[in-house]
């Protein structure tokens, strides 16, 4: 199978997180009529995980099919395939399916696929996973790391802050309590506990979102905000208790905890220890938060992905594939 055609078929379909169920519907018809025996792992109306066993699995390789908004479609110029998740992750997907391809014909068994939805925003996928029970020794994960193994990476928590006003007319004095000025208060509060360390010793903070008011020449009753926290492995401090002690003097705040991602420190295997290892830590977080056991590994850069010229060289899918396939190998252990 070539596989830049098979990432340009995946590109081509949107699989904007949340919208993921065509592209489940693609690969998991793609798998069948290859003669693999795939399984589908309900998650949510908006798309299912795909699994696939040959033997006795030892590892597993992993895919997200879903992608950050917005959509773009592929194309190939000179060196790079280009389009919405062509890096993160349809090209380590592509790769994958290539590699096992290839693999089957080579007898090689004892592994299995795994590609799930829900990466790109609270890894839903990759936790409906692990509570079917499926039995995961060890997990590979296709994500943009130029083929180097990273086995560390920060833990994320999402908080949505939601603050609530008085709305009288905005050339009225009386009465008066806006609700994004709390706000700004709130978010005032939270940066300069961090630039304070009050927060794990490298913990980023990012305001991703901000919304408010009702209406022109009106005082807004209500405002919220959300709120990106990158956490550094080995941190296990309470963010979402922290946070609402250090606002608790605003009033109308209330405070919830969107998401969170586990920092992840894995120990890499000797079945890895041909492919050069990152060391630094990944500030992205991945689905091996649910898996626990596994690296991150794939062709592409994580700069070229999440751009709106995201792309991924074509050469590095062909050596992704030469990879995983050594890693099978290498992993290949009678059951």
């Amino acid at each position: 199978m070539d596989v830049i055609k098979l990432l340009i078929r995946l590109v081509k379909i949107d699989s904007v997180n949340g919208n993921e169920k065509k592209i489940c519907d693609f690969v998991f018809k793609l798998l069948r009529e290859l003669g693999f025996k795939p399984k589908k792992i309900p998650v949510d109306e908006n798309g299912y995980n795909i699994v696939v066993k040959f033997g006795q699995p030892k590892v597993y390789l992993s895919a997200h099919l879903d992608t950050v908004a917005p959509y773009s479609p592929p194309q190939v110029r000179r060196t790079h395939v280009y389009g919405r998740g062509a890096a993160d992750a349809k090209g380590s997907a592509a790769a994958m399916i290539v590699a096992a391809i290839e693999a089957r014909k080579e007898n090689i068994s004892n592994f299995g696929l795994i590609f799930t939805v829900g990466e790109e925003f609270d890894i839903r996928g990759a936790m409906a996973v692990v509570k079917s029970g499926l039995k995961i020794p060890f997990v590979v994960a296709g994500e943009p790391t130029k083929l180097k193994v990273i086995n560390r990476h920060f833990g994320h928590t999402d908080i949505k802050i939601r603050i609530r006003g008085v709305n009288v007319r905005g050339d009225v004095e009386e009465g008066r309590v806006n609700s994004i000025d709390r706000m700004v208060d709130a978010i005032n509060i939270v940066d300069k506990a961090l630039d304070d360390g009050k927060f794990p010793k490298g913990s980023l903070l990012n305001i991703s979102m901000i919304r408010g008011g009702e209406a022109y020449g009106a005082v807004p009753r209500h405002a919220e905000a959300y709120i990106d926290i990158t956490i550094p492995p080995h941190s296990n401090v309470d963010l979402l208790k922290k946070i609402k002690r250090l606002v608790k003097k605003i009033g109308g705040t209330k405070i919830e905890q969107v998401s969170f991602l586990k920092w992840v420190d894995s120990k890499i295997p000797r079945e890895l220890s041909f492919i050069p290892v990152e060391k630094s830590i990944s500030n992205f977080a991945s689905d091996i938060a649910a898996f626990r056991k596994g690296v991150l590994l794939g062709p592409g850069k994580i700069t070229e992905s999440h751009v709106a010229n995201e792309r991924i060289e074509i050469k590095s899918l062909f050596k992704a594939i030469q990879i995983y396939k050594q890693v099978l190998r290498n992993f290949q252990v009678k059951a």
